[in-house]
């Protein structure tokens, strides 16, 4: 339960982070698409000097797109390609815009695009057309600039919980992965150190036998003992093969046997399946219903 706790803590936590980078990520959105429309006046400006007029004013600036603008303007003017690439270049720069952007020229009355270029490839290598003069016209110029690449909040927030999810994953497989393998209550196991012995399950390594939920304990002796009953069930044991969990330790007692085999029997009266029998001048055999 911990464990539990603690991941959902984390993934509060990094939800709770994800936000806050989210709404810092909007507030920064909006105050540069703010100055971006700025720095479009600007251009404008520029662009109605370089024609020579100082007078009429730049129309307000239309956001058509995310990232894409356009300059309108009260008064028709002329311009000269080379001159509109190194103005609006030098106004881009100075505010920092985005180095990448595509400018288009249109002509009003028809909307058709008399003039347009790609930043990049007209400032290094030039274009053609470049010197040749656009007639006094009414014109608009849209800028469209290369998105910055840039992770979404929901990015941000999959990822967050993508992460989590894998690693409580992970903590799940390491847990199963480092728990003790049961054995099913029908079936012995004993390389795991588990016999099953009617609704008993003898863990003879541990020492012990389950029934049910209930847990009884066994002695050193005990459990040698009912080793060797569980080892060959329905068969008769001798007393002489018994008696060896006392010889082996070098001492011989002789109603020790039948003192630890009635210990057992009481064990076993719960389950009638399992019965521990007297076998008269052999030993015992431990019944167990199949």
């Amino acid at each position: 339960m911990k464990r539990i706790h603690f991941l959902l803590l984390g993934l509060t936590t990094l939800a709770v982070f994800a936000l806050i980078w989210w709404n810092d990520a909007v507030g920064a959105t909006a105050f540069q698409e703010a100055n971006t429309e700025v720095s479009m006046r600007k251009i404008g400006h520029e662009v109605l000097l370089l024609s020579g007029d100082h007078t009429s004013r730049v129309l307000p600036v239309e956001r058509l797109t995310k990232n894409n603008y356009r300059l309108r303007f009260e008064a028709r003017f002329e311009f000269v390609p080379d001159s509109l690439i190194q103005t609006i270049h030098r106004v881009a720069k100075a505010e920092q815009l985005p180095s990448e952007y595509i400018v288009r020229v249109r002509e009003c009355a028809h909307n058709q695009v008399v003039y347009s270029y790609t930043a990049t490839a007209a400032v290094e290598r030039g274009i053609q057309c470049s010197a040749r003069k656009q007639l006094r016209n009414c014109y608009a110029i849209e800028l469209l600039f290369q998105p910055k690449e840039r992770l979404s909040a929901i990015w941000i927030i999959a990822f967050f919980f993508g992460f989590t999810i894998l690693a409580f994953l992970v903590m799940v497989w390491m847990k199963r992965k480092q728990s003790p393998k049961t054995t099913p209550m029908n079936e012995s196991n004993p390389e795991s150190g588990v016999i099953v012995l009617g609704n008993y399950r003898f863990h003879y390594r541990d020492r012990y036998l389950m029934l049910g939920s209930e847990q009884i304990r066994l002695t050193a002796k005990q459990t040698k003992l009912l080793h060797l009953f569980a080892i060959s069930p329905n068969e008769i044991i001798e007393r002489t093969t018994l008696m060896k969990v006392w010889e082996d330790e070098g001492v011989i007692v002789g109603r020790s046997l039948d003192v630890f085999v009635s210990k057992l029997r009481k064990i076993f009266e719960v389950d009638p399946s399992v019965r521990l029998m007297n076998v008269h001048s052999r030993g015992y055999i431990l019944e167990v219903d199949v």
